[in-house]
């Protein structure tokens, strides 16, 4: 949650950082570009979101697998990220939509497309209030399930996973 609204948060200023105009001859130029404090600063945003990114990259598997039974994982892995990928692959095609419909206008554009990502920071809201819930709800159908093992290796009877004999 948190990674996702530093990420919005971080992305307004690189539309508000006034961008130098280049002639061809200059932007071919690598050290005329980077003498202008703007490249720089952009550099630096761009260098805070993916580290912000990251945050999010890495949290999320490991709280899939406590939200989930083990049998469901995969399914649940498969569908995150097929969910994501279908999203980075629409996205553009939104933005470029929303685009040609504003006349270019990159700032509000920009406006519509971090208002849209900051209200599904708040659906995190929401799940990030009944996670703690899911997580208990996991552990304790995964020790009702431990128990029920281990009375059937104490008995030396065939069980099934759901305790049937």
């Amino acid at each position: 949650m948190i990674s996702i609204i530093g990420l919005f948060l971080l992305i307004i200023p690189l539309y508000i950082i006034p961008i130098p105009s280049f002639t061809i001859e200059k932007g071919k130029n690598l050290a005329v570009i980077m003498s202008f404090p703007e490249i720089w600063l952009i550099g630096f945003f761009a260098f805070l979101a993916d580290l912000i990114v990251v945050l999010y990259i890495i949290n999320q598997p490991p709280i899939l697998q406590l939200i989930n039974l083990p049998e469901a994982q995969g399914i649940i892995s498969s569908i995150n990220q097929f969910l994501e990928l279908t999203g980075a692959g629409i996205g553009p095609i939104i933005v470029g939509l929303i685009l040609t419909q504003l006349n270019q206008n990159y700032q509000f554009t920009v406006f519509i497309i971090i208002f849209i990502g900051i209200i599904g920071c708040f659906f995190w809201l929401f799940g990030i209030k009944s996670i703690d819930n899911d997580i208990k709800r996991i552990n304790t159908i995964l020790a009702e399930r431990a128990i029920e093992l281990k009375k059937c290796n104490l008995n030396i009877k065939k069980c099934d996973i759901n305790g049937k004999k």
